[in-house]
């Protein structure tokens, strides 16, 4: 369970005791009592950090830069630590567009104006993830703004 979060920084994780499943010993899960996940903006900071002992695991949903992998492969037997190749990455990246048209106290909207024409755009919303991997992103875009 989340028990606190603090904005840039980490997500402080704490036992749910009421949680149902149970190891086949009857040891109720999760077995451990808190995890801290520290945000750190790129993964050059979490290598920096990984490396110092700061940290126990790298990695999340991106995947970790080739030149990383080779580099911690060879010291596992100093670092004390394991490099598990999980194979292709399988992580996925998620677009959010913020709908909103709200506005604060003084009439100005949350959303630039011209961004959400574009969020707001059904097509455009529809064609971004087509536009990231297409070299013609360009005519996509601008075919969904007219």
């Amino acid at each position: 369970m989340i028990d606190s979060y603090t904005p840039g920084q980490r997500v402080l994780f704490r036992r749910n005791h009421h949680y149902w499943r149970k190891d086949p010993d009857g040891t109720p899960y999760p077995k451990l009592d808190t995890i801290i996940w520290q945000i750190i903006e790129n993964i050059d900071g979490q290598l920096l950090r990984f490396r110092s002992g700061e940290l126990d695991v790298l990695g999340d949903t991106r995947p970790m830069k080739s030149e990383y992998y080779g580099l911690l492969k060879q010291e596992t037997d100093r670092g004390n630590f394991k490099v598990l190749n999980g194979g292709a990455w399988s992580g996925v990246l998620q677009f959010v567009f913020n709908l909103s048209t709200a506005k604060n106290e003084q009439g100005k909207p949350f959303v630039d104006p011209i961004k959400s024409k574009w969020f707001n755009n059904k097509v455009f919303r529809q064609r971004s993830p087509t536009a990231l991997i297409k070299s013609e992103s360009t005519q996509i875009f601008s075919e969904a703004l007219v």
